[in-house]
């Protein structure tokens, strides 16, 4: 008697496709669940952040983590490197809104640092005094 084989047909083998399935479905769901979670914004009011000369998109991530302007240090740092935008931040002072979504802050460091200095010019002097 030839033994037995289990085809596609069978209960055992549906079930254990069908948990194979919801495992992987599960597996896929709940990263992707966390990291929309974690990429909203705080909705920390707007505050002034000093990013220092040659900071790693992982430093400034954690930088802007300790202000609670972004969930999470690791997502900001993901975001930047699959947008390849680690090059492109640049250090200086920029005011940030925790109202912006983590890639909406990432924008925000793409664009010119805020530098305000304030300047009195007296009347009479020249630009040269």
């Amino acid at each position: 008697m030839p033994p037995k084989t289990q085809n596609v047909g069978s209960p055992l083998w549906r079930r254990l496709l069908l948990l194979a399935t919801v495992v992987l479905l599960v597996a896929v769901a709940v990263p992707l669940a966390a990291f929309w979670h974690l990429g909203q914004p705080t909705h920390e009011r707007p505050r002034q952040v000093h990013i220092p000369q040659g900071a790693s998109a992982r430093r400034i991530g954690e930088l802007l983590e300790s202000k609670n302007l972004v969930h999470s240090a690791h997502v900001f740092a993901l975001i930047v490197r699959l947008q390849g935008l680690g090059h492109q931040l640049e250090a200086g002072t920029y005011e940030l809104d925790g109202s912006r979504s983590t890639a909406g802050i990432v924008q925000d460091l793409l664009k010119a640092p805020v530098q305000t200095l304030r300047v009195t010019i007296t009347e009479g002097l020249t630009r040269h005094q």
